[in-house]
């Protein structure tokens, strides 16, 4: 394959990794803490700093929230189940969201999206419209999401890496993932990956023409992916500072 291809997504890659690298070590240095004593403060500066509740959903899983012009997405079911009378002085008053209202919100829409597991923190910055990328196979295929993140898998090294999502949409209009293109960081080295969550689309792999194709079609999009990662991590970066100054000065 040739390493033009995608020189835009491997820049992209390293300089996201490369500027989360400090909190990517406070994410491990929490992964000890209750996501009480992470996500609710985290949610607290949020709120505390313009962003405005929208709703939860009824299975209390996400709380929805306008972070200036951005609808913005926070994973909270945990410390609504380990510490519910703390959750209900923070959120207490904010109004249930039926799914379809929820849908009505997120359907289609495009996401920057930074899940660092050690801390529980799963943040989403969404935009409008997805971004259509080109044909494969005769599907159109859409820029679904972009997502820096960091997981602790058991006997295995911790895994950090930037992971663009493509997907197609449904006859029911509505957007399936089909493929991951992955850019994990590994001493130093960026290492390539494509997963693939359709079958229609099984030989899609870094060095076959249809994966040199996709790549491509992403590269072009790289500015697109950038400025995601910019409006979710600007987000991020705020809560995740204050939640590290509470629990570790």
């Amino acid at each position: 394959m040739s390493k033009q291809v995608d020189a835009n997504l491997v820049e992209l890659a390293r300089k996201w990794l490369n500027k989360m690298m400090p909190y990517r070590r406070l994410d491990e240095a929490l992964i000890s803490v209750s996501s009480c004593d992470t996500v609710l403060p985290f949610l607290l500066s949020l709120l505390n700093n313009g962003c405005k509740p929208i709703g939860i959903t009824e299975d209390d899983t996400y709380i929805y929230m306008r972070c200036g012009s951005r609808l913005t997405r926070l994973h909270i079911f945990f410390p609504k189940v380990r510490c519910p009378e703390r959750f209900e002085k923070i959120v207490g008053r904010v109004p249930k969201l039926s799914s379809s209202n929820e849908q009505e919100l997120v359907d289609g829409k495009l996401y920057g999206h930074i899940a660092f597991e050690g801390s529980g923190v799963y943040l989403i910055v969404f935009w409008d419209e997805p971004v259509y990328l080109g044909t494969l196979k005769g599907r159109p295929l859409y820029l679904d999401g972009v997502t820096v993140g960091t997981d602790y898998p058991a006997d295995e090294p911790p895994k950090y890496e930037l992971k663009i999502g493509v997907g197609t949409k449904s006859k029911k209009r509505e957007m399936e993932l089909i493929a991951e293109v992955k850019y994990i960081l590994e001493k130093d080295e960026i290492r390539r990956e494509i997963v693939v969550w359709r079958d229609e689309f099984r030989e899609l792999r870094l060095d076959s023409e249809l994966g040199k194709k996709l790549l491509a079609m992403l590269n072009e999009k790289y500015t697109i992916m950038d400025n995601l990662l910019k409006e979710v991590t600007d987000i991020f970066i705020k809560g995740i500072v204050a939640v590290g100054t509470v629990l570790l000065y």
